[in-house]
């Protein structure tokens, strides 16, 4: 072969080779593993053991409220009655109220019983809300408005927003008010509007993520094809979210444990205090739910 052959073999060979280089550059540049998934990746297997350990406490020993009798129903009033005095600026359908509630008579020294019951200051801004949308008339009325609490239906996306914001999550109320079919409702609302709030850090993020954590606590293990894609779409929308922005857990958006959790001496290891809401949610759907292509 000429010595003019040979060079320009070389230079047909030098340049083949300079132009998979650039491919391999490439394609290690699309397959390089963005940082906010190595760190899904690192950690996804001790934050789901996490929750799968209190969601197994939680629907195990958590409180199921299953009617009042009467004498927590007195408690509930008289509590209620006093609530309704300290108030500083009295409407007059609350004097109303209070004025029906002191013609009861109460069993002797009530209060004497009160440290039995634990009673939520949350439970009687809701109820006084009820109550203040009702022509009150006699005891009778408020009786029937705290009996009947956990049986309204809500409906639509106003009404649960309102309640979601005004009620801590709590175990009983997935046995009774929220249903199957609601549960999925409530799902849809935090994948289309909620989950971005719990994002931005807005005024309801911890509220929201209270109520999350226990949506997922309360998912069937068994999905149809339907309730599994939806719960993909909120996984797929968990990633979008930091891919845009990785977490970045501080003491405003650290995961926290709901009243409830705290009362049953569930506790947050050291483990858990660089995870946020959306990344567990991430790691819980991709793992527990045969999800896993969402955190590769």
């Amino acid at each position: 072969m000429s010595i003019k052959n040979q060079m320009n073999l070389q230079k047909r060979t030098r340049h083949k080779s300079s132009m998979y280089d650039d491919e391999d550059e490439e394609a290690t540049k699309r397959h390089a593993v963005p940082l906010f998934l190595m760190r899904l990746q690192n950690n996804a297997d001790l934050w789901v053991k996490w929750f799968n350990s209190v969601k197994s406490a939680v629907l195990a020993n958590a409180y199921e409220f299953t009617g009042y009798d009467d004498e927590t129903l007195d408690l509930l009033l008289f509590y209620l009655r006093n609530y309704l005095k300290d108030i500083p600026r009295k409407t007059s359908k609350v004097e109303n109220i209070i004025d029906v509630l002191d013609q009861y008579s109460f069993p002797e020294k009530p209060e004497d019983r009160e440290q039995k019951l634990e009673i939520d200051e949350e439970w009687a801004k809701y109820t006084l809300i009820r109550l203040e949308k009702v022509n009150i008339k006699s005891f009778e009325d408020v009786k029937k408005i705290i009996a009947e609490s956990d049986a309204h239906e809500l409906n639509g996306y106003s009404q649960w927003f309102k309640y979601i914001i005004n009620n801590e999550p709590r175990h009983t109320m997935f046995c009774r008010k929220i249903t199957s079919t609601q549960l999925w409702v409530l799902f849809r609302y935090m994948s289309n509007t909620w989950i971005k709030e719990i994002y931005k850090e807005g005024s309801n993020c911890h509220r929201l993520q209270d109520w999350l954590l226990y949506l997922l606590i309360h998912t069937p293990e068994k999905l149809t094809a339907e309730y599994t894609s939806m719960l993909r779409d909120l996984g797929k929308k968990c990633r979008e979210l930091l891919q845009k922005k990785p977490a970045q857990a501080r003491n405003d958006n650290r995961i926290t444990l709901p009243m409830e959790m705290r009362e049953l001496d569930l506790e947050m290891p050291s483990a858990m205090d660089s995870a946020t809401m959306i990344e567990l949610t991430i790691c819980v759907i991709a793992l527990d739910f045969g999800q896993k292509d969402l955190i590769v």
